[in-house]
């Protein structure tokens, strides 16, 4: 009896993660035993959801919203953690323009539930860098996300991101700080592995974002697991992709009606490491980006000498003519977006677990 449940609930873990998505299907489905169930569900228990400043863009873009009030939201909508971008245009929302004090006094966040903050920086020269230590020894938090902007040929971009990321490993380890490289719409997995296995420093992690592998030419799950052994955390959005002529552009839309299987990258994400006790990804974060538009970057047969642009930071352009109720009601879709995303993705979570939780409950009936 226990063997057809088994197959039951293993049929139902297939069901969960072989839906229809976008690319290749990662990495196998695992199979079900008491150990992983309950390492899993050990995992889904103590997830830790942050809310990416990006996701409220046009809200800091048309000075709606501060900081302390984009953490207070954060907190309101039930997420554990927040992410702030230390040097974003635009009023009220530089942090690296406030001193240790106000910097350590919007840390504290007195009297309310207290969030984990972290830090993003657009770059990863070494002004930033040194900007961005300074900003989180003020504030005491330890975990800064970053990614690579700069141009050339991809060997020449590689080496310079080495380069740049070998003095961030050292200022990490000086002030006792995470870094982690997101792979941001240019480099393959491959190719982020190379790096960060090249500057050869535990501080020096990588963050997995659910879209971005696509403007790099690869299928996101494909690249999640070549990144595995390094992923400690993650940006979760959903995308449409459209792909002419082997150039691919994907487009931000609102959790679950794109063409990733985010279930599938949930699972996968979770069983990283599926050894130890403890979770390899230490967070998941909403990163809304709705009408983010971003072309493919790569194409199937470029040359090794191709020289690429240096990249802007990243910007969803909104029409400047937004005014009035148009711009009200946009203001808003914004903010629904971003809690409508967390609920999705703890819907899929709790998906999970209630497979796991019934295989479980069998192997005792």
């Amino acid at each position: 009896m226990n063997e057809i449940a088994n197959m039951d609930h293993q049929k139902a873990l297939l069901n969960f993660a072989g839906g229809q998505g976008y690319g290749t299907p990662g990495f196998p489905i695992p199979s079900l035993d008491p150990t992983l169930a309950r390492r899993l569900l050990s995992r889904i228990e103590k997830i830790r959801w942050s809310l990416n400043r990006y996701s409220l863009e046009l809200n800091f873009d048309r000075g709606k919203l501060t900081v302390a009030e984009f953490i207070d939201l954060a907190r309101a909508w039930g997420f554990d953690g927040a992410q702030l971008h230390i040097a974003k245009d635009g009023p009220r929302v530089c942090l690296s323009g406030e001193s240790d004090e106000d910097l350590k006094r919007l840390a504290e966040q007195k009297g309310k539930r207290k969030l984990e903050l972290q830090l993003d920086i657009s770059a990863t020269q070494k002004s930033d860098v040194e900007d961005v230590i300074r900003v989180a020894r003020a504030m005491g938090t330890n975990v800064i996300r970053c990614y690579i902007r700069m141009g050339g040929t991809l060997k020449e971009i590689c080496n310079q991101a080495v380069r740049d990321l070998s003095y961030m490993a050292e200022m990490a380890e000086k002030w006792d700080q995470m870094v982690l490289l997101e792979q941001h719409e240019l480099l393959t997995g491959h190719e982020m592995v190379d790096v960060v296995e090249r500057v050869g420093s535990e501080r020096i992690g990588i963050l997995f974002d659910f879209g971005n592998p696509v403007s790099a030419g690869r299928e996101p799950l494909d690249d999640l697991m070549v990144m595995s052994k390094h992923i400690q955390g993650v940006h979760c959005k959903d995308v449409r992709i459209v792909g002419t002529d082997g150039i691919r552009v994907q487009l931000g839309v609102e959790m679950g009606t794109g063409h990733l299987n985010l279930a599938k990258m949930f699972l996968d994400l979770l069983c990283l490491d599926s050894e130890s006790d403890t979770a390899q990804v230490k967070f998941f974060a909403i990163q809304m980006a709705v009408d983010h538009l971003c072309l493919g970057l790569r194409t199937p047969n470029e040359s090794k000498t191709k020289i690429f642009s240096q990249q802007n930071p990243s910007k969803t352009c909104f029409p400047a003519n937004l005014t009035g109720h148009v711009l009200e009601r946009r203001l808003e879709k914004e903010r629904t977006d971003a809690r409508a995303a967390l609920s999705h993705s703890k819907d899929i979570v709790e998906d999970l677990r209630k497979i796991l939780v019934g295989y479980l409950d069998s192997l005792e009936s």
